[in-house]
């Protein structure tokens, strides 16, 4: 094992600042090839969000899987104005459920969305680079099956609010 610290004087000691280059080198690159992957995203859908007066078009990331469900946006450190993430389950998640915002660098709103695609709950969360447990957890405080989260403040920018409904549509104009 190659010890980059601290130099011993030997016969071989001209070939430890190679290794060590080289060490060097395959971390650099799996850590951005890390953040990277971090950034990746799945092949946005069109979705719609309509107010009695407003209809406003999204592009959103599915998260229909543990796994998807679990990454969420963490490590994300940027998020288009009109994008965001559809958390989708196959069951009415209770009211207890909740977000958290660990290794989240985006402040975001969470809309809580019911089997009927009206909007039930909207709650903004802060972001948390903490320790996983020092995290404050975000309840819905209503049973929900899907979840969208947008950027902090985009709901109330765009005039979406509690009651309001969420279209999944594979059409730019979101034909309710």
């Amino acid at each position: 094992m190659v010890n980059c610290f601290y130099r011993k004087i030997s016969v071989d000691s001209h070939r430890w600042p190679v290794s060590c280059l080289l060490i060097a080198f395959y971390l650099l690159v799996i850590s951005v090839t890390a953040e990277a992957d971090v950034e990746k995203t799945t092949p946005p859908e069109h979705a719609c969000l309509v107010g009695d007066s407003v209809k406003v078009v999204i592009d959103i990331e599915v998260a229909d899987s543990p796994a998807k469900r679990q990454q969420g946006l963490m490590g994300r450190k940027n998020l288009g104005t009109h994008d965001g993430m559809l958390f989708v389950y196959d069951r009415l998640q209770p009211p207890s459920t909740a977000f958290w915002m660990y290794r989240t660098h985006l402040p975001l709103d969470i809309a809580y969305i019911g089997p009927n695609d009206q909007i039930l709950a909207i709650n903004a969360m802060t972001p948390c680079t903490a320790g996983a447990h020092e995290c404050p957890k975000y309840p819905a405080g209503v049973s929900f099956n899907k979840a969208l989260e947008m950027n902090r403040g985009f709901f109330a920018a765009e005039g979406i609010d509690v009651g309001d409904t969420f279209v999944r549509s594979h059409e730019a104009d979101c034909s309710v």
